[in-house]
């Protein structure tokens, strides 16, 4: 009896000692796959973890199919990861607390499946989630047109907005995706998630109102993107209430008259544009995600350009840059660039002698060289550049967004 209870002991202990071993090995291989999650959140690398996903992995409505085009837009709206602790792990779930540069510290969990890889990331679903709900909440019904005045500073276009019932300043700018508000003005609103998504360093906020009034463009009682916008009232030294986005104008076509400070917002087949008044030329245009892209042509070879309102200079992506011919272009200075990470680069300020867009030529356009990389992982994008202000202000432009066509007027 003593040696079956002795075996019963021993054989017991195996048990214990297998099955700790077994959960040992899970742990180990669980916290190397978060090790490459922290590594690519730290360095804004999807490659780092790519191979460390399920295939069943999802975030938000999206399956694995669609990670390669989601996640990395994830990571360049996300701050720099600082770094990564596993609180505790119980039944392939670990708890994780985050803690990112500018956000600080977040808690979420990160599921794992009967492989030990990663079949859910809580903290992207609660990020998709909200910018998902918002970029669906700022729909407003149509209108037939508007004319309203603008102010120009910086070569930005501020325009009036009633919001809630009050009057405040808005930059219209098309390279955003939404309607996005200055969160610094909307500390005391709540949101019912417990992490949120960022442009930048810019905290994403899930922020209600009671309405959102430009020229009978309307919404009410909806929530709609917050960020933290202070450092660009800090530049304009104005202050703003947020910016007007792509989800707003992708239905009409806007008319810009930089010399009266005028601008219009056109439904189709309104207004005397293409019936009494003709262009003087038209350029056809692609979209890359949210951002119209035209192609122009420097000394035979061919660049894209994303078009910008919210870009107060024409820029050029470094790469492109370094590739362009020293005859094509003349440096005109150094200078320095304020990104919306609110870091500093030293930039180069060039004058391309000429660029040919659909047969059409514009003379020494001037353009900032920057790094663009970021924008153009996040969106799975293939661009040189963005021509914004420069570009658009050299006579009376008009942009339209459903027929995918830039027109120039007399």
């Amino acid at each position: 009896m003593q040696t079956l209870k002795k075996l019963g002991t021993l054989i017991l202990n195996l048990f214990v000692f297998s099955t700790l071993t077994y959960s040992q090995e899970n742990g180990t291989i669980q916290n190397k796959e978060i090790h490459n999650l922290e590594r690519g959140l730290q360095l804004s690398d999807y490659t780092l973890f790519q191979k460390s996903l399920s295939s069943s992995f999802t975030a938000g409505s999206h399956s694995i199919a669609m990670m390669d085009q989601v996640i990395p837009q994830i990571l360049a709206q996300y701050p720099s990861l600082i770094s990564l602790q596993v609180l505790d792990t119980q039944n392939n779930i670990s708890r994780v607390e985050y803690n990112f540069k500018n956000i600080g510290k977040q808690v979420s969990n990160i599921h794992f499946d009967s492989e030990n890889k990663i079949s859910k990331i809580e903290l992207f679903d609660n990020i998709l989630n909200v910018s998902e709900a918002s970029q669906k909440s700022d729909t407003a019904e149509l209108i037939s047109s508007f004319t309203t005045k603008f102010e120009l500073v910086n070569n930005l276009i501020f325009v009036e907005v009633k919001l809630n019932g009050k009057i405040e300043n808005f930059i219209l700018d098309s390279g955003a995706p939404a309607i996005i508000l200055n969160s610094h003005y909307f500390e005391s609103e709540e949101s019912d998630d417990e992490a949120y998504g960022v442009s930048g360093s810019a905290t994403l906020k899930n922020i209600e109102i009671e309405s959102f009034d430009w020229n009978g463009i309307r919404l009410e009682n909806t929530n709609l993107i917050g960020m933290n916008l202070s450092h660009l009232e800090e530049k304009t030294g104005k202050k703003f209430k947020g910016l007007i986005g792509f989800s707003v104008l992708k239905d009409y076509e806007l008319y810009i008259d930089y010399k009266k400070h005028e601008l219009s917002l056109l439904s189709q087949g309104n207004g005397k544009l293409h019936t009494e008044i003709k262009p003087k030329a038209e350029l056809s245009f692609e979209y890359g995600a949210h951002l119209p892209i035209i192609e122009t042509t420097i000394d035979k070879t061919k660049y894209k350009l994303g078009i910008d309102t919210g870009a107060s200079s024409n820029l050029i992506d470094i790469s492109s840059f370094d590739n362009l011919p020293k005859k094509t272009y003349k440096v005109i200075d150094t200078s320095t660039l304020f990104g919306a990470d609110k870091n500093e680069t030293e930039t180069t300020l060039i004058n391309i002698k000429t660029c040919t867009i659909s047969n059409k030529k514009f003379k020494k356009m001037e353009f900032v060289t920057s790094d663009i990389s970021h924008l153009n992982k996040g969106y799975g994008l293939e661009i040189d550049g963005l021509v914004g202000y420069p570009f658009l202000s050299e006579q009376k432009t008009s942009i339209d967004f459903l027929n995918k066509k830039i027109y120039f007027w007399k």
